[in-house]
């Protein structure tokens, strides 16, 4: 495929958006191994319907994505 002037300019833009959705995750990420200190599993702290997965498993997600 041949890059043109607009492609490139529209890949540019696709490389700001990934950035700042990285950038998004890693803050979710930090705001919600902050939020709640607890060490047991989601589905001992919140019930059954919650998957059986600790804080650092859930903020691990974004990051491993």
């Amino acid at each position: 495929m041949r890059l043109t002037q607009n492609s490139t300019i529209k890949e540019m833009y696709m490389h700001e958006n990934l950035e700042f959705a990285c950038d998004a995750l890693d803050a979710l990420s930090i705001a919600a191994e902050i939020a709640w200190t607890g060490e047991q599993t989601l589905i001992e702290a919140f019930g059954w319907n919650c998957p059986a997965i600790t804080r650092h498993d859930l903020t691990s997600m974004p990051k491993t994505c």
